[in-house]
């Protein structure tokens, strides 16, 4: 388990964190798969600027696995959007 992975009313730092932040204009989010795992993309003008990976247990999300300051990850990797 990573040291910085919280649980209950921690996470809510983390959308709080979010929304302070200052994104790029025009930057949105799609829902898509990377390697068959589900992530939301923020998307800059044609490619993914970076991802956040989504775990899922029953109907609620287990764990967000942020690649944000991992920008490799958003060059390599093959977003397939879901339609």
């Amino acid at each position: 388990m990573s040291r910085y992975q919280r649980h209950g009313p921690a996470a809510a730092e983390y959308f709080t964190r979010y929304a302070a932040c200052a994104e790029p204009e025009g930057l949105r989010a799609e829902v898509g798969l990377v390697a068959g795992e589900p992530v939301i993309a923020l998307m800059g003008t044609s490619r993914p600027t970076y991802f956040i990976r989504l775990a899922w247990k029953g109907d609620s999300v287990s764990l967000a696995r942020d690649y944000r300051h991992v920008a490799y990850i958003a060059d390599e990797a093959a977003f397939a959007p879901l339609k």
